[in-house]
């Protein structure tokens, strides 16, 4: 994974001077879509073709690919998931073929909603901050199923006012990973309530509750995960995983709260009004917040990433879409360096 990040550290380095420097009568220099295709298929062949690590999650999706069967589409917690891979299996019998048809997908879901909610132009700049961002490359070549189900995500939220297509997409992707329910939830909640002050004192609440570790809410919270993802559990009390730095994660809630920070500032400061951003600003509030409350727990990361999948879309959505009355160059350079920093100091912890 080091040589991936290190690779695109040299393409945002290059890219950050690209967009700081190139004279243009845009907001934000233009790049041509060529370069949004050859960075997907970058990305794409990075992680269809990264190593099989023995005993890694790579490793047991793979012994799981040789070994499914027809009956254990309807024995498995996420039966969606499953017939795509007996399906798979079935067409194809190669594990390559078929990391690489998961792989293509998991990218085509973030290419398409970026050619959804942004002018082709700037496309490149938001797929770059998104494969850099943190828990992208893990959520490929690791947590396969969850990145694959999110993707399916993005995908239902980029047809929202296609009902018909945002139901099927949305539901193909909660069958895929039943924790997209939270986020799929959360952004059917904004179609009726939509007032990001009111829900981002719904965000502070569970931070306090959160702080003062009242062990009955996190206990009902994980009582009840099981029914979101049968391997929560396992997650969530694993004992035996002394090395994983759980507990009251500031630097996490920092970073999650980064976004709702700057979101407040596009929607109350200068005057965005942007529908839909606002409603994904607040599905993220939404989401982030069940995290807080579990927070303390082993693996909530994979929880908060639930949420954290947003974060490139709210940092830069109003500085690629609108003209504001502020420098966007510099605020683009500073905020794809600010996830490109994060995403380098984590891979070292």
């Amino acid at each position: 994974m080091e040589n991936y990040l290190y690779i695109f550290i040299v393409i945002c380095f290059f890219t950050l001077l690209y967009i700081r420097f190139k004279e243009s009568s845009y907001p934000i220099p233009v790049f041509p879509v060529s370069l949004s295709f050859l960075l997907c298929i970058f990305v794409v062949c990075s992680i269809a073709f990264y190593p099989v690590l023995i005993y890694g999650d790579k490793y047991n999706y793979l012994n799981n690919y040789n070994t499914i069967t027809l009956g254990q589409i309807f024995t498995s917690g996420d039966i969606g998931w499953a017939a795509y891979t007996y399906l798979s299996k079935v067409l194809f019998n190669n594990s390559t073929v078929y990391f690489s048809i998961t792989a293509v997908i998991y990218v085509a879901g973030y290419y398409v909603f970026a050619r959804k909610n942004f002018p082709a132009p700037y496309v490149f700049v938001f797929l770059l901050a998104c494969f850099c961002s943190f828990g992208f490359m893990s959520y490929g070549v690791n947590t396969l199923r969850a990145g694959f189900s999110m993707s399916l995500l993005l995908l239902a939220f980029s047809y929202h006012k296609k009902t018909a297509v945002f139901i099927i997409v949305a539901f193909l992707s909660v069958l895929c990973h039943k924790s997209m329910a939270l986020p799929l939830i959360a952004f059917i909640v904004t179609k009726y309530y939509n007032e990001p002050k009111v829900i981002f004192r719904f965000w502070l609440l569970a931070l306090i509750v959160s702080f003062i570790n009242l062990g009955f809410v996190s206990e009902f919270i994980q009582g009840n995960m099981g029914s979101f993802d049968e391997r929560s559990q396992g997650y969530l009390n694993s004992n035996g995983l002394s090395h994983y730095n759980s507990g009251f994660r500031v630097d996490f809630i920092v970073y999650s709260l980064i976004p709702i920070l700057v979101g407040y500032f596009y929607i109350v400061k200068l005057k965005v009004y942007d529908e839909f951003y606002i409603r994904l600003f607040n599905t993220y509030v939404i989401a982030n917040s069940f995290w807080l409350l579990v927070i303390r727990m082993e693996f909530t990361d994979r929880m908060a990433y639930l949420s954290w999948f947003l974060i490139p879309y709210l940092l830069l959505h109003p500085l690629l879409k609108y003209k504001l009355n502020i420098n966007q160059k510099v605020y683009v350079v500073v905020i794809v360096f600010g996830i490109i920093t994060f995403t380098t100091l984590m891979s070292f912890k």
